[in-house]
C-alpha cells in the first residue's frame, strides 16, 4: 500500500486544486483531500477547505527562489506566474500582458511550476510522515491553523451557557452545583465558536470534577474592552489549575483567548479565560492588482476587520489621515506609486506615523521593510492565516486613535 503523501500525489491532482483554491465547497471535497489526512479529518468544510488551501499557499510560498539575482531567473518566473494565475486569479492573457510573455510560453512555464509544488508537497508529506507521531506534530498546527482561519463575530454567553447545559448531566453526577452569574446581554467576541466551546466545555469538566459534591461558580463579566469567563473554586477544594490552564493555553492562540488565574483567600485560586469584545476596525488596502485586492477583501470578510481602497485621486497619506485604519496593508511593487518612499511619507507625517503598515509584496524584503519603519512584512502569495494573525499582533486597536486635533 502507498502511503499518502507519495506517488499518490500526483500533479493533476494539485492541478485541480489549485482551480477552486478560494471555492470552500469543491476544495473540502477535492481528490487532493486523502493526501491530507490532518485536514481530511476536520468535520467542519470551512475548516477543510482552509487547512487545504494554506498548505497549498505553503507550497507555492516554498518555490520562491531566493538571493540576489532571483528575480532574472526562469525559476522565479514560474513561481509568479503560479502566484497571478492561482493567487491573484489572472487569466492566461492577463498574465501573458503584465509578463511579456506568450500565452503559449505562459502554459509551459504553468505547468513546470506545478509539477514542482507538486514535488514540494511530496516531500513535505514524506518528511511529516517520517516523523509524525504526538499531539504537537504538523496535523494539529494545520487544525489550530483552521481554526484561526475560520474566526467570526460570536456571542461568548451563548456559547458559556451551551457548554453549561452540556455538562449538567456529569455536574448532577459528581454532586456539583454550578452557581451562574448571568450576563444578560449579548457580548460578542471574535472566535471560532466550535473550538471556543470546545475549550469551555474541558476546562469546566475538570473543574466540576474537581468541586466534587460542592458549589463551583462560574461569571462571565465585562471589563473595559475585555471578555472574561472566571471559573471559582468551591469553599475547601482548589481547582487544578495548572492542568486547565494547559488545556485553555492548547488552542487559545488560535480563537484569541487568554488563561490566567487570580488568587482569593485561603490560598485559593480561580482561573479567567479572557478574550477581546468585538470592535469592527477597518484595513487600509493599498496594492494595483484588482485580483489581490478582491482576495484581501475575501479574506477579511466575517472578520473584525473590515477592508477599504483608497479611492483614485487622492493621496494615501491623506486618506490615511482621514480614515484612521486600524492598519495599513501595502505593496512596495506598483507601476505608478513607489511603495518604499509611500512607507516612509506614512512613517514621517505625524497624522500616520502611528498606524502599523504591513508591506506585502511579491518581492520581500524584510530588512529594508523594517528599516524603514514597517510593522511586518508578508510575501506574496499570502494565505489568510497569514494575514489575521498578522493583524492580530499588530493591528491598532480602535481606541487608540490619537486626537487629531491636539497639538
Amino acid at each position: 500500500m502507498t502511503n499518502a503523501g507519495e506517488s499518490e500525489l500526483h500533479v493533476d491532482l494539485v492541478h485541480e486544486a489549485l482551480q477552486h483554491l478560494y471555492s470552500n465547497v469543491e476544495l473540502a471535497s477535492s481528490t487532493i483531500l486523502p493526501q491530507r489526512p490532518s485536514a481530511a479529518v476536520l468535520h467542519d468544510p470551512v475548516q477543510r477547505a482552509q487547512a487545504l488551501r494554506s498548505w497549498l499557499l505553503d507550497g507555492i510560498e516554498a518555490l520562491r527562489p531566493s538571493g540576489t539575482g532571483s528575480v532574472e531567473t526562469a525559476s522565479f518566473r514560474y513561481y509568479r506566474v503560479l502566484c497571478l494565475r492561482y493567487v491573484s486569479e489572472l487569466q492566461v492573457r492577463q498574465i501573458s500582458e503584465r509578463l511579456a510573455l506568450s500565452e503559449r510560453q505562459v502554459y509551459r512555464d504553468l505547468g513546470r511550476a506545478e509539477e514542482q509544488l507538486a514535488e514540494v508537497l511530496r516531500a513535505r508529506l514524506s518528511r511529516e510522515n517520517a516523523t509524525a507521531g504526538g499531539p504537537s506534530g504538523n496535523a494539529l498546527r494545520d487544525e489550530l491553523d483552521a481554526l484561526l482561519g475560520s474566526q467570526q463575530e460570536t456571542d461568548l454567553a451563548q456559547v458559556l451557557d451551551r457548554a453549561i447545559r452540556t455538562l449538567q448531566p456529569l455536574a448532577e453526577e459528581c454532586g456539583v452545583t454550578i452557581e451562574v452569574t448571568e450576563h444578560r446581554v449579548p457580548m460578542r467576541v471574535m472566535a471560532t465558536a466550535g473550538a471556543l466551546g470546545h475549550i469551555l466545555v474541558r476546562v469546566l469538566s475538570m473543574a466540576i470534577r474537581a468541586a466534587s459534591a460542592q458549589t463551583l461558580g462560574v461569571a462571565l463579566l465585562e471589563e473595559g474592552d475585555t471578555a472574561i469567563v472566571r471559573i471559582s473554586p468551591p469553599a475547601t477544594a482548589p481547582l487544578p489549575v495548572d492542568k486547565l490552564g494547559e488545556t485553555a493555553r492548547l488552542v487559545g492562540e488560535s480563537v484569541n483567548l487568554e488563561c490566567r488565574t487570580q488568587h482569593m483567600p485561603r490560598g485559593l485560586c480561580s482561573i479567567e479565560l479572557s478574550m477581546p469584545l468585538f470592535q469592527p476596525q477597518t484595513v487600509l488596502i493599498v496594492d494595483d492588482n484588482p485580483g489581490m485586492r478582491d482576495l484581501l477583501r475575501r479574506y477579511l470578510q466575517g472578520t473584525r476587520w473590515q477592508a477599504v481602497f483608497p479611492p483614485e485621486g487622492r493621496a494615501l497619506d491623506e486618506v490615511a489621515v482621514a480614515i484612521q485604519p486600524a492598519a495599513i496593508v501595502l505593496d512596495v511593487l506598483m507601476p505608478d506609486i513607489d511603495g518604499w518612499s509611500m512607507l516612509q511619507t506614512l512613517r514621517l507625517t505625524p497624522g500616520t506615523a502611528h498606524i502599523p503598515v504591513i508591506v506585502c509584496s511579491v518581492v520581500s524584503d524584510p530588512e529594508l521593510a523594517a528599516d524603514l519603519g514597517a510593522a511586518a512584512s508578508l510575501p506574496k502569495p499570502l494565505s489568510r492565516v497569514a494575514l489575521i494573525s498578522t493583524l492580530m499582533r499588530f493591528a491598532r486597536p480602535e481606541n487608540d486613535a490619537i486626537d487629531e486635533s491636539s497639538p
